[in-house]
């Protein structure tokens, strides 16, 4: 049967096939998701580093900020991992998955440390202020940031287990 014709302004035309939606591959939905995932965790991690620099480790003001600014700033580069992971399942690359999963993996490694450091410079933080409205905000920046350090380990290890089982079972 052929194409429908429409007459326009006096001529004939075939209907272009342009109006017939096209299919568009999935897979490169998901690959495109993948490089979104990609400049996610560059832009998140860059502004974690930023947040080290310059280096002050020994200084309880100095690590207790970074470390706060830091888990303040994971989500973007966590939503980034997870795109990657999330596409290299949809796309099933075994290489896609490893690497989000081992990252995951090192992140959770990175967080542990970080936690314990956070813990110890608490208390110094807690000695220092006296004002009892400065205090009160200090104590919610803990309350949240040991939350993050339970949260996010949790999070990152599941991610990591789940992708490393998955990609290990193909």
């Amino acid at each position: 049967m052929a194409a429908p014709r429409m007459v326009i302004s006096g001529q004939v035309s075939e209907r272009s096939h342009r109006s017939v939606p096209r299919r568009i591959d999935p897979d490169y939905a998901w690959t495109l998701l993948g490089y979104i995932g990609i400049a996610f965790v560059i832009i998140g991690s860059l502004d974690i580093g930023l947040a080290w620099f310059p280096f002050a480790l020994g200084s309880a003001e100095w690590e207790f900020g970074t470390i706060g600014a830091s888990l303040n700033g994971l989500p973007l580069p966590g939503l980034g991992l997870m795109l990657i992971l999330a596409g290299g399942v949809a796309r099933e690359s075994t290489i896609q998955i490893r690497i989000a999963a081992i990252a995951s993996a090192a992140l959770v490694v990175l967080l542990v440390v970080l936690g314990f450091l956070y813990v110890t410079v608490i208390p110094v933080a807690l000695a220092e202020v006296q004002n009892a409205v400065v205090r009160a905000g200090l104590m919610k920046s803990i309350v949240k940031a040991l939350a993050l350090l339970v949260i996010y380990p949790l999070l990152f290890g599941w991610v990591a287990y789940r992708g490393l089982k998955l990609s290990f079972s193909k």
